[in-house]
């Protein structure tokens, strides 16, 4: 389906059973692939942000400011999946940002009462826009800082 045919049949299209999870699918289908909106020839590419960003992470890891000292990843160019706009590029997530595995504290440490840290847990913890926290933590083993991005990947 193109936009076109979508907003000619709207009304009809969103009344089946199934036509939110599609119209999802749909519109992130066309935001992967550049047609959400007009690209701007002038922008930079993928490429140069990916050597700016690229730079910016080997001087942050040797100064220390990011606060370990992993060494640097280059970036490597996955193959591309699908025909991208001519100014993107895929690129692994280590790519363009530090990624650490969290780790469970021993549960003797964890409690219902308050003390200590906030424990997020999963998907149970986080709700439309900020999480609420059901458990504490009085010997966290890892700590997030401000401005970083928590992915949760349990099974739950």
């Amino acid at each position: 389906m193109n936009p076109e045919r979508l907003l000619q049949n709207f009304d009809r299209l969103i009344d089946t059973p199934d036509a939110v999870p599609r119209l999802r699918r749909f519109i992130f289908d066309l935001a992967v692939r550049g047609k959400l909106v007009e690209q701007d020839p002038a922008d930079e590419s993928a490429a140069e942000l990916l050597k700016r960003i690229g730079a910016e992470k080997k001087r942050i890891i040797q100064t220390g400011e990011s606060g370990h000292a992993r060494t640097f990843l280059t970036i490597n160019v996955i193959n591309e999946r699908f025909n991208l706009p001519g100014a993107w590029t895929w690129v692994s997530i280590e790519d363009i940002a530090y990624v650490e595995m969290g780790q469970s504290p021993s549960s003797e440490f964890y409690n219902q009462h308050q003390e200590g840290m906030p424990f997020y847990q999963g998907k149970a913890d986080f709700g439309k826009i900020h999480p609420t926290p059901r458990y504490w933590c009085t010997s966290p083993t890892k700590l997030a800082q401000k401005g970083d991005i928590l992915i949760s990947v349990r099974a739950s």
